[in-house]
């Protein structure tokens, strides 16, 4: 007799030793062929399929399949349907022929009368008909025509030669930055002193010692009114002026962080002799527009002074290029770097007046 296959899905545990069975299949052997036993333990299992059921896990089958499979392998071969065949053509009439089991095979109920086998016969599929496709309203088959004439972005491939696209430094080579302002050259040749304190090169004036040894220790400028348009001439002693801006410099130089102070970029100006306008004698400074007059500066007497505050951007950025000074800055920036230069120009030995 053909051995029946153990349910999987029973669990094994203690309580369930009452039929003999320990998870093999060691007391069906024993059993032999009595059909009466097969029917108790069928009847046994049942039960124990419904109590102790869990979900299959991939790839296993469940008890029902494992009885569907254990009957149909006693069918013979040829009255066999393949499951597909079985699924999805309708069972055949009353009329069909059926062939029994044959007796030579051994089953576990021959005992009892064996239903007849049913011969499935195949029937061609009928091909279902297929939904029309819906009609687009006009409104958005306009759009989608519209949306399909517009030309698809092409993606650079990897296999494009670099050559085709010029590289960033190519292109800055290409075009020229126009925006950029051309730098200032300072001019390298020499001019003719327009000061006896002052030198051949532009901003430039000699030292104190040079100075105090031709007994240059007056120095004069020119200041004008803004008031009544009144012009003359004003001196300034050199070792006084130059000791006071020093000491003030010595004094604050920490505090000042690279900024001229507010008494150098608004100076107080001096008062004039002919109308008695107060603070209005500005010294002569030639016009911004005018680049070739800007070596008539008189800067040692605008030091003095301390009226280097009165210059504009342009002066201040002349001074900065001849004496290779960083011209792009703020003004007071500008005008702090003009006293340091000049008290460093009359005094380059002191460590003072350097940055």
């Amino acid at each position: 007799m053909p051995k029946v296959p153990k349910n999987s899905y029973e669990r094994d545990d203690g309580d369930n030793d009452d039929d003999g069975c320990d998870g093999d299949d060691s007391g069906d052997e024993e059993d032999g062929d009595d059909g009466n036993d097969l029917d108790l333990e069928l009847s046994l299992r049942l039960p124990l399929q419904k109590k102790f059921f869990r979900r299959p896990l991939p790839g296993e089958n469940t008890p029902l399949q494992q009885q569907f499979l254990f009957y149909m392998a006693q069918v013979p071969l040829e009255n066999k349907v393949p499951p597909q065949q079985f699924y999805l053509h309708s069972l055949p009439s009353e009329e069909s022929t059926s062939t029994p089991i044959s007796p030579s095979d051994p089953h576990p109920l021959s005992s009892q009368p064996q239903p007849q086998s049913l011969q499935l016969q195949p029937q061609p599929l009928q091909p279902q008909p297929q939904p029309e496709p819906p009609i687009p309203h006009p409104s958005t088959s306009s759009c989608n025509t519209s949306q399909s004439l517009k030309p698809s972005r092409k993606r650079r491939s990897s296999q494009e030669s670099p050559s085709t696209h010029p590289s960033s430094s190519e292109q800055r080579q290409q075009k020229p930055n126009i925006s950029r302002r051309p730098r200032i050259k300072p001019k390298d040749t020499a001019i003719e002193p327009p000061y006896p304190w002052s030198t051949a090169n532009r901003a430039v004036v000699h030292d104190l010692k040079y100075l105090q040894q031709n007994q240059i220790l007056t120095i004069t400028g020119d200041v004008k009114c803004s008031q009544c348009q009144k012009q003359y001439k004003i001196e300034y002693d050199l070792v006084t002026k130059f000791d006071e801006i020093a000491s003030f410099i010595e004094k604050n130089k920490d505090t000042l962080h690279d900024r001229a102070p507010s008494s150098w970029t608004n100076p107080n100006l001096p008062n004039c002799k002919f109308c008695g306008q107060e603070s209005c004698m500005r010294p002569v400074i030639p016009p911004e527009d005018e680049d070739d007059d800007y070596k008539n500066i008189n800067w040692l007497f605008l030091l003095l002074g301390q009226m280097i505050g009165c210059l504009g951007l342009k002066h201040l950025k002349y001074f900065c290029t001849y004496t290779n000074n960083h011209r792009t800055a703020a003004k007071d920036r500008l005008v702090y770097l003009t006293y340091l230069s000049l008290c460093k120009q009359l005094q380059p030995s002191t460590e003072l007046f350097h940055r």
